[in-house]
């Protein structure tokens, strides 16, 4: 059983399982009702589960190696039971062990004394129900409902009894089955104890709200083209919702910025906020991993590139006030946070979490690192030289008569213009809105439909003379159609034959490698 110690750092205070076992290799937190905060570690293998005071005194630290023995566990979530000290942990074996998979979901309660009070292990034979990023929503009379995304691209719910009994198990599916990403799925418990499940599939960026049992009530799914995924939401005051994530290329691997939506109880979208990331001579792009509503009705935002991590404070309406770069650790050693949380507390401060990570030295996020604070410049350090954003903003998304309401249902979510995508496909040779470009700080790329005796065609309107490629790629980012190598003239034409009807985006490189996109509609 390790014991908590701390040592202050740069702005933090810094914890450590004593003696030192090695790296964190998993972690997640809440704060608890009396402001405190509990954290849940994955160190060598054991999990890991301590608690600090609000003055960031640690109280007690315990391990449930009896419960799970050591493995390649991944936690993701913990929380104190009913004012603690009870507590429940969420946890998953993954795949990056001798197994090679990923394994079934657990979860374990303990009380007050911290003994067991249940502990169960969650699968299905075709796997469906691995898991990751999995939330265990507790019921004020008790038990959980447990929400497990999964890459194959379904959402599995149990109903839990105070005792752990299953009491129901929900399965939904956005086909086709398998379109899923791993890594773009979460949700969150909304004020009414209903659960919101966000998703990503097939080019959608999906959400489903489900009562309490796990009832379907409504389903909204936004066409995006560049392949946003969800990562986090909060839930204000005022039942609004906001969404944080990012988008990635075609593989689903390499972030190319971040975004934040806006939407109602109903799901319907009011706006969005898209923000890239420049590191200097390193293109990593920003990766938003996770956001936190304060009390004042701020949005926290926290987002990593390259060595660097950035809080960002935005208003409700998501504008940037305060852009504050992290000191993870002082030099020699440049580091950044391989995980970090933001737990609001109730008086309106918040919990800075993370465990760090340093290039260059002989080890390696060896420790938890916390700071509470009420203003984020308590923990500032650095500027912020690199960094620039973009600010996209949409009109607010009109109620759309598409049949009924399924998890299936299909909207287009655009940052200039709002377009349907109806059931049946129009007999028209082609459809491409006119000048529908990305909003950029960079020039502007518009395309239009132009008729041809041999079928339909769009031309490209370029702001350069000479180019090096111009492709169409589909909502996966598998090219269609694409011209490469040295092209001239500001107006290229590009045949329409033989595209199916969908979503596309047009990608124009220049000569000095400078990119350039352009949504694309075919019907």
């Amino acid at each position: 059983m390790g014991v908590l110690y701390m040592q202050a750092q740069s702005g933090f205070q810094e914890y450590l399982l004593a003696p030192n076992e090695g790296p964190v290799q998993s972690l997640t937190s809440s704060a608890t009702e009396d402001g405190g905060l509990i954290i849940a570690t994955v160190i060598e293998g054991v999990i890991h589960v301590s608690r600090l005071d609000s003055l960031g005194s640690p109280q007690w630290s315990t391990s449930i190696s009896t419960i799970f023995p050591p493995d390649f566990w991944e936690v993701w979530d913990v929380n104190e039971v009913d004012g603690g000290p009870g507590f429940y942990v969420l946890a998953q074996r993954t795949g990056h062990g001798p197994t090679n998979f990923v394994d079934p979901l657990v979860i374990v309660e303990l009380d007050a004394n911290h003994d067991v009070v249940f502990a169960r292990r969650y699968w299905n034979s075709h796997g469906a129900c691995e898991g990751w990023n999995a939330k265990a929503h507790r019921y004020p009379s008790g038990g959980f409902l447990l929400s497990i995304p999964t890459s194959s691209n379904f959402h599995c719910l149990y109903g839990l009894t105070a005792q752990g009994d299953t009491t129901f198990t929900n399965l939904y599916s956005r086909l086709p089955a398998g379109a899923g990403y791993l890594y773009g799925a979460t949700s969150i418990q909304l004020n009414d104890g209903s659960v919101l499940l966000l998703n990503h599939a097939s080019g959608n960026l999906q959400f489903m709200r489900v009562d309490t049992l796990g009832d379907f009530i409504w389903s909204r799914s936004y066409q995006s083209l560049l392949s946003e995924k969800p990562f986090d939401a909060r839930q204000a005051p005022d039942d609004s919702i906001y969404v944080a994530g990012n988008q990635v290329d075609g593989l689903g691997v390499l972030p190319s910025y971040g975004f934040i939506l806006k939407m109602g109880l109903d799901g319907h979208v009011g706006w969005r906020r898209r923000f890239e990331f420049s590191a200097g001579p390193d293109t990593t792009a920003g990766i938003i991993s996770n956001m936190a509503l304060l009390e004042n009705g701020e949005l926290l935002v926290h987002t990593t590139y390259y060595n660097n991590d950035l809080l960002i404070r935005m208003d409700p309406t998501g504008q940037i006030l305060e852009v504050i770069d992290l000191d993870v650790a002082e030099d020699p050693w440049p580091g950044y946070f391989r995980h970090l949380e933001i737990q609001p507390v109730s008086d309106g401060e918040f919990y800075v979490v993370g465990s760090p990570e340093y290039y260059g030295a002989p080890y390696w996020d060896d420790s938890v690192m916390v700071a509470r604070v009420s203003e984020l410049g308590e923990i500032a350090c650095n500027a912020t030289p690199h960094f620039w954003y973009e600010e996209v903003v949409s009109d607010p998304m009109p109620e759309v008569a598409n049949g009924a309401e399924s998890w299936s249902q299909w909207f287009r979510m655009d940052t200039i213009q709002l377009m349907v995508a109806s059931t049946t496909w129009s007999t028209a040779p082609y459809c491409i809105p006119t000048a529908i470009q990305e909003p950029t700080t960079k020039d502007a790329l518009s395309i239009w439909p132009v008729p041809a005796a041999s079928g339909s065609q769009a031309q490209v309107l370029l702001p350069w003379a000479r180019w090096d490629q111009l492709h169409i790629l589909d909502v996966r980012g598998v090219k269609v159609y694409g011209k490469d190598g040295n092209g001239s003239g500001p107006v290229v034409s590009m045949p329409l034959v033989g595209i199916p009807p969908g979503f596309y985006l047009v990608e124009v490189v220049g000569i000095d490698r400078q990119r350039l996109t352009a949504r694309l509609v075919v019907e």
